[in-house]
């Protein structure tokens, strides 16, 4: 209730500043939109000047603009934007300082040839020049990167061109792969992922993060980061939002191809370890039959337990776009999709560890090498329309499907010190990952008069992944004093496990703006509201399998023991599986409803934004548990709500120059599994759920300062200052196990710098973020008793960053660009500093990612007048990624390879 108070209390604040503005004294007004002429489609960023004085008018993102503070007296307005012929200058009379003056500007589309390219029509959105627009004349501070600069990256996927935005880096999966989102040093759950504007579900069962890799990077139009929010956005963003904007219909006739190979350099001298995954059977055998069948052999594929090495195939790429309008242009459609596969090869070498507790430092157990393999499949799949009914009102509807499986294979070898012998211990791991994500949206804008329009939006999203048989074969060799055979563990030689989530989304919006003139002064009122329901299955299910000395003993063919059934069973309920005891087993459901308010104005160069914005969340799941061993339903919830207001204002020190400040509330709810007291079983370690999580809110602050030289340039430098109340973090024991609880506060500041520069030809693109939060957690610490034996453990608090958080962060990109030869070329650099991924319920012991650095390459040559070619090169560097603890101990080193990438693209 504390945090409701402190909300609630800004309120007041806000509206006496809103209040204490409306006194101002009022003076003639020249106001209006700016269209195409020919779709009737608003022209975003176009400049309206008044002739004959520096004055210029940005059009808003529905082609709206205004003059405030007018004298009496003629003047004459003529708009103007890349794409289209200037208008032809309109001359109005403002008698009064009470006029109000309200003119139309119609702009007429131009057909340019610029060095064989075509430009045509409205205002392409994927450019760096629209980018920088929409920067500037945004009412909250955003980061946006477009097409055009995406395209020029090294990378094929939304989460590695991410890590080239400021103040953003990634969190890495097991094999070194970017995958989840961090913004301002703020972990991936407290951050949201949008499609088109509509928060979609991650595919993950444990998480909120959406794995950012599973997006083809060819097809989005522009990525929007915001780092400030406004009461009509999503709450749930204390560290920022991201918005992935698919590419849109085209204003004319579009066919677009794109075929590309490449390989990895591990595998010139590395062999491909990988599976039959054709034969794993996707359901289990208590899907398959209920769940009290009694399994047989035949019930499991065999083939699939056998690591076999290939030469690995060769990556492969490829694209097709198409896209047109009809009915007179009324009608727009694109059709895109994308393949992707890659192979890839990672060598981990870890220590095993466990705590001292005399020493309170961690002692060597084993030392662990891990060869991992990947083939990844990612596949893409968008549909636009968008029909104009006329001028004032539009339908539009768009289907994302995107999925990504992942083919691995994992050999891993560790020794184990036992008293007076050594053994060897191996493990062959096969597992095959789909995950997948679709999201649909029927969206409608009607502008009911000058005065008011209204836009809407229903949304459906499903989410998932599925990890089939999942079996890991475990063997163990003595060493010492002598050499001996390798042989089956006698105890869990096999354990196959099924597991899959499926999360369901269903989402209403409605945004009404209204904008009226009050005492002679326009106000942009808006207000709406959203309601989400969301249902999460999770579901797993164990076979676990011991072995039997009478097999081929010292050396089994597991294949054959499992056709001879070797392989016993402990007990009745191993034959059946586990599924009916599980407390992975659970089902979870998520109502968010929400309602706004807000206010925009501009006094001369100030503009105000403030409003406040309502949530009322409700979670319930409902899991199975024993008591006594018996089956139980057991269930659980949480109710809450939040009261988040917020506050920007942008000053125009020029045309281009801005000079911000913000103040927003937000908050981050706990996974909806997380709350579910349940553990989740993986190879990187396991997670628990907490029933008595409590969810995080937070006070977020931004001031800075912008300056747009030329239209595709930046110069920006700004901080930031945030406050979180119970954030949300992940610990972990010495087995690697996770669980999920909550800090009593942490804070976290930074500074940002972002430069975008052209020198004719030649561009340097850079930027660099420091950040430092701090958490004070209680973590154990054992005393010696008087003996310097082991005496009572205590809690120490440590001083430490939230998980994610690099101090320093730098992007340089060196940008070579020939209109004339058709030439592209582009060296990206990227530096992620020192980060927290493993929070020890110890002192001193917190796991950290050591920094990081990434070299890439690009270049793309035109061939012919619409034939391209190009290449891409990925982590020339070809550096580790190494892990140590705070103290000081190397943990992991995991080292991959370059990997190379060239095709052709075809725009006809």
């Amino acid at each position: 209730m504390d945090d409701l108070n402190i909300t609630v209390g800004l309120r007041p604040f806000f509206f006496s500043i809103l209040l204490l503005f409306t006194v101002i004294t009022n003076a003639a007004v020249i106001r209006g939109r700016i269209t195409d002429s020919e779709t009737h489609k608003p022209i975003s960023g176009a400049a309206i000047s008044i002739i004959g004085t520096n004055i210029i008018a940005v059009a808003d993102a529905k082609g709206n603009y205004i003059f405030n503070y007018l004298k009496p007296g003629t003047y004459s307005l003529m708009g103007s934007c890349m794409g289209y012929k200037n208008s032809i200058p309109k001359k109005t009379e403002l008698a009064t300082t009470n006029s109000n003056i309200v003119i139309d500007i119609f702009l007429e589309p131009s057909v340019v040839q610029m060095n064989e390219v075509v430009v045509n029509g409205i205002q392409n959105k994927e450019t760096n020049a629209s980018a920088r627009t929409d920067e500037r004349i945004s009412s909250n501070i955003v980061s946006i990167i477009s097409a055009k600069t995406i395209e020029a990256l090294p990378d094929l996927n939304v989460a590695n061109v991410l890590q080239r935005v400021s103040g953003v880096s990634m969190m890495k999966n097991s094999s070194g792969n970017n995958t989840q989102l961090v913004i301002r040093g703020m972990a991936p759950r407290y951050n949201s992922t949008l499609v088109n504007g509509t928060v979609v579900p991650t595919t993950s069962g444990s998480t909120r993060a959406v794995p950012m890799d599973i997006f083809p990077s060819i097809l989005v139009g522009r990525i929007e980061v915001t780092k400030a929010l406004t009461p009509d956005m999503e709450a749930s963003g204390l560290g920022g939002l991201a918005n992935l904007v698919i590419k849109n219909a085209p204003d004319s006739a579009i066919l677009a191809i794109d075929i590309a190979t490449g390989y990895n350099q591990y595998f010139l001298d590395h062999k491909f370890s990988t599976f039959d995954y054709k034969v794993v059977n996707i359901k289990n055998p208590a899907q398959l039959n209920g769940s009290d069948y009694i399994t047989s052999p035949s019930d499991f594929s065999t083939a699939n337990l056998v690591l076999k090495q290939i030469q690995a195939p060769p990556d492969f790429n490829g694209s097709i776009s198409y896209g047109n309008r009809f009915f007179k242009k009324k009608l727009g459609i694109l059709v895109s999709g994308t393949i992707q596969t890659s192979y890839q090869g990672s060598v981990n070498k870890y220590l095993g560890t466990s705590l001292n507790p005399n020493t309170n430092n961690l002692d060597t157990t084993s030392w662990n090498k891990v060869e991992l393999y990947n083939q990844i499949n990612r596949k893409g799949i968008v549909v636009r329309l968008d029909y104009w009914l006329n001028d004032n009102n539009q339908i539009s509807f768009s289907n994302n499907y995107f999925s990504m499986d992942e083919i691995r294979a994992r050999h891993e070898q560790d020794t184990t010190s036992d008293i007076n012998k050594g053994r060897l211990y191996f493990g062959d791991f096969t597992n095959l990952d789909k995950s997948s994500l679709e999201n649909a949206v029927l969206h409608g804008n009607h502008i009911l008069s000058e005065k008011l329009n209204i836009d809407w939006s229903l949304g459906y999203s499903v989410a998932g992944s599925k990890s089939p048989d999942y079996i890991t074969v475990n063997y163990n060799q003595v060493i010492h004093p002598n050499v001996q055979p390798i042989y089956l563990n006698y105890k869990d030689a096999v354990d196959r496990i099924w597991q899959w989530n499926n999360q369901d989304e269903k989402s209403a919006c409605i945004n009404v703006n209204y904008r009226p003139f009050i005492s002679g002064h326009l106000y942009e009122f808006k207000f709406g509201g959203m309601a989400r329901d969301k249902y999460l299955m999770n579901n797993e299910n164990d076979y676990q399998k011991d072995f039997t000395t009478t097999s081929n003993y010292p050396y089994p063919d597991v294949i054959e023991i499992f056709r001879e059934n070797l392989l016993t069973w402990l007990n009745d309920q191993q034959l059946q599986g586990d599924a009916v005891y599980n407390s992975a087993n659970f089902r979870a459901h998520e109502d968010i409803e929400a309602a706004y308010a807000m206010v925009r104005t501009n006094f001369g160069k100030l503009q105000l934004l403030t409003g406040v914005r309502f949530e009322i969340t409700s979670e319930s799941n409902t899991h199975n548990g024993l008591d006594h061993g018996q089956k139980v339903l057991l269930s659980a919830s949480q109710n809450y709500f939040d009261f988040l207001p917020s506050l920007h204002l942008k000053y125009q020190i020029s045309d281009r120059q801005n000079m911000r400040f913000s103040v927003y509330t937000a908050l981050n709810r706990p996974n909806i599994s997380e709350t579910v007291p349940y553990t989740s079983r993986s190879a990187n370690g396991n997670s628990s759920g907490n029933p008595n999580l409590k969810h995080t809110t937070g006070t977020c602050f931004d001031a800075r300062y912008e300056f747009y030289p030329e239209r595709e340039e930046v110069l920006s430098a700004g901080v930031f200052y945030k406050y979180l109340r119970n954030p949300i973090e992940e610990q972990v024991n010495g087995n690697n196990d996770r669980t999920i609880t909550n800090a009593d506060k942490c804070t976290n500041y930074g500074i940002e710098l972002v430069s975008i520069k052209y020198f004719g030809n030649f561009g340097i693109s850079a930027n660099y973020t420091y950040t430092k939060s701090s958490i004070l957690q209680p973590k154990n610490w054992n005393l010696p008793d008087a003996n310097n034996g082991l005496g009572a453990t205590i809690q120490k608090i440590e001083d430490r960053p939230l998980a994610g958080q690099s101090p320093h962060l730098i992007n340089i990109a060196l940008i070579y660009s020939s209109s004339r030869i058709g030439l592209i070329s582009q060296l990206t650099y990227t530096m992620q500093g020192k980060n927290l991924v493993n929070i020890s319920s110890n002192w001193g012991l917190d796991g950290y990612q050591l920094a990081y650095n990434d070299l890439g390459v690009s270049l793309e040559k035109r061939l012919f007048k619409r034939m391209y070619l190009y290449f891409k090169g990925a982590n020339l560097l070809n550096e580790s990624v190494r892990f140590q603890t705070k103290n000081g101990i190397n943990t992991r080193t995991l080292t991959s390879q370059r990997s190379f990438l060239t095709g052709l693209k075809f725009n006809l």
